[in-house]
């Protein structure tokens, strides 16, 4: 004879009750009570199978071998994973700090922006450091204004948050302090919660120094650049005088006729137009491309193509390789000493001059351009690629007193 249960009828009415308070009271934290109380549900319902249980023996009736059926445990255990997840993200919204970073950026919550406003006055050269700012900056040196030298800073910041009110709080609390005098200016930023995105002017002839924890950072027309950031592009150009370009991870744009630097990066490519040696490239991950460029050239790759168009006054070049293919151009009429070789790849070159020899996938060229012992000397090397030297027409450089330094190397 089949036992007819209370228990799912029961059941069913309790979920219908639940749904129907959740449509009549919409702000009634229905799965906060259901995490906390759930364990209720299979007390409830244990007591009242043990009633019908008692109930079936008085009345002489079978009784279930093992209490419940396959299904009422299929039900008891899909109960107890619902309530203990609603439970367990219960204890996450009341306990965690509404707070998700990945490289230090908030990922949970809508963004707010706040505006952003400063102005110092400053001298005409001065040195200005910009502490902790992570977000998207452009630096741009100006002439001096009526009101004298100054620094100005505008634009917004961004504070991710679960709540609007949490955000301008935080907002608050995320200020830019500024210490030193007018000749040595520290602008210090929070950025625990805010990334910026921020336009600055500052005199001409400053030297400036950023230490971002990342965006992308575009500066020109300024005397001497220190950019150190955890990743990023960046763009330089007009920068007169030294400069030292620190990442982890993006691009490096550097245009400029006269730079004095050094470029670190993890993983990214190198471009660099109309600059003035030395100039010196240790590449880890990245193409590199380079010219036209005047001067000593020496540049280190370990994986990534090399690319470099030489001009006038032609300087010595060393190019390595681990795994690229090297391109060199070089003026038609200019006088060097050639040394190139490849352990696996192929050569070519436009100087009828040069003497290259080839055994299997391993070759080598050498010899002397024009009056040989009074050019420079050239080394090409890789040992995975091929090498290629072709004519350029000669670009004529800037001043041979200026020199340029770009370094690529990986943290």
């Amino acid at each position: 004879m089949r036992r007819n249960s209370v228990v799912a009828p029961l059941l069913l009415i309790g979920i219908g009750l639940l749904f129907l308070a959740h449509n009549v009271y919409p702000n009634l934290a229905l799965a906060t009570y259901v995490g906390r109380y759930w364990p209720w549900i299979l007390i409830a319902w244990g007591g009242l199978r043990s009633v019908e249980i008692l109930w079936w023996r008085s009345q002489g009736r079978a009784l279930p071998s093992y209490g419940l059926s396959g299904g009422e445990w299929a039900i008891a255990v899909f109960v107890c994973l619902l309530g203990a997840g609603l439970h367990t993200a219960d204890g996450f919204a009341t306990n965690w700090p509404n707070r998700f970073r990945i490289n230090g950026v908030d990922m949970l919550g809508e963004p707010y922006d706040f505006p952003v406003a400063l102005e110092r006055p400053c001298g005409k050269a001065p040195h200005i450091l910009l502490d902790k700012f992570r977000g998207d900056i452009k630096l741009t040196g100006v002439d001096a204004g009526a009101a004298g030298d100054r620094v100005k800073l505008s634009g917004t910041k961004s504070i991710r948050s679960m709540d609007p009110k949490e955000a301008q709080r935080f907002s608050e609390n995320a200020t830019i302090e500024v210490t030193g005098d007018a000749n040595d200016l520290v602008l210090r930023a929070d950025s625990s919660r805010a990334t910026y995105k921020l336009e600055i002017n500052v005199p001409r002839g400053s030297r400036v120094e950023i230490h971002g924890e990342g965006g992308e950072l575009n500066v020109e027309d300024l005397a001497g650049v220190v950019l150190i950031s955890a990743r990023g592009d960046v763009r330089a150009k007009n920068i007169s005088g030294p400069t030292q370009i620190t990442i982890r991870r993006g691009d490096v744009h550097l245009e400029a006729a006269r730079v004095a630097g050094q470029i670190e990066v993890s993983s990214g490519d190198i471009e660099a137009t109309q600059v003035t040696g030395p100039l010196r490239i240790s590449a880890r991950s990245g193409d590199v491309k380079v010219g036209p460029v005047s001067g000593t050239v020496d540049i280190d790759v370990q994986r990534g193509d090399v690319e470099v168009r030489a001009g006038v006054p032609l300087g010595a070049i060393d190019v390595k390789a681990r795994t690229g293919d090297i391109t060199l151009a070089l003026p038609a009429d200019a006088p060097f000493n050639m040394d190139g070789s490849t352990n696996n790849g192929a050569i070519s070159s436009e100087f009828s001059q040069l003497k290259s020899e080839s055994r299997g996938r391993t070759g080598n060229i050498r010899g002397s351009v024009g009056s040989g012992s009074t050019g420079p000397s050239l080394q090409l090397h890789t040992q995975r690629g091929d090498v290629a030297i072709r004519k350029a027409t000669a670009v004529v450089g800037s001043s041979a007193g200026n020199t340029s330094v770009l370094e690529k190397i990986e943290q």
